[in-house]
């Protein structure tokens, strides 16, 4: 199963750019983080 999603969305939703687990951006598998002042932290895996 696929599910499409806007990057420009993620990007400004966790304010940053998203880490590939295997070293290659476009193979699709991807970890976003955020962490605010307060130490909550979100962490999106794709």
């Amino acid at each position: 199963m696929k599910i499409k999603y806007d990057e420009y969305d993620l990007l400004e939703l966790f304010q940053s750019e998203p880490v590939s687990t295997t070293g290659n951006i476009d193979d699709g598998k991807l970890i976003y983080t955020f962490k605010d002042d307060q130490n909550f932290k979100v962490i999106l895996i794709m």
